[in-house]
């Protein structure tokens, strides 16, 4: 089904929708990158972390806390940090945050690499996976 045919004949099923925002998500990417020199958006980066750490992306943007999301947090943190061009205030805005607590959030995810060899593995594939967006 193509996009067109989704807009103009009003055929709204969960495929549609899904490839819909897909292509607004590429759309929105190429723009960005163009924007940032190349550098991936936090947003994505959320994504990502939300996926393979079986998070959903609203809840790491979210004001709840517990464990996991605070996790989920400082592995975004940290991956933005290492693997963009953006400074602690932007990724902080970029979470719903002050850049006071990225700066929190970069000292428990020192902590939890330092602690959790899974952790380590994860943040250390998905920055280099970001890093090399870059390129």
């Amino acid at each position: 089904m193509s996009i067109r045919r989704i807009i103009i004949e009003g055929e709204f099923d969960s495929a549609a929708i899904a490839k819909l925002r897909d292509a607004l998500a590429a759309t929105e990417a190429v723009i960005d990158i163009e924007k940032t020199g190349g550098s991936p958006r936090v947003a994505e980066i959320v994504d990502r972390v939300g996926f393979e750490m079986g998070l959903r992306p609203i809840d790491i943007m979210s004001r709840r806390n517990f464990k996991a999301l605070g996790r989920g947090r400082a592995a975004v943190s940290w991956i933005a940090r290492e693997a963009t061009l953006r400074s602690l205030p932007q990724i902080g805005r970029a979470m719903g945050r002050d850049h006071s607590t990225v700066i929190h959030q970069l000292r428990r995810a020192e902590a939890l690499r330092a602690a959790d060899p899974a952790f380590r593995r994860l943040t250390d594939r998905l920055a280099e996976e970001f890093s090399g967006e870059q390129a």
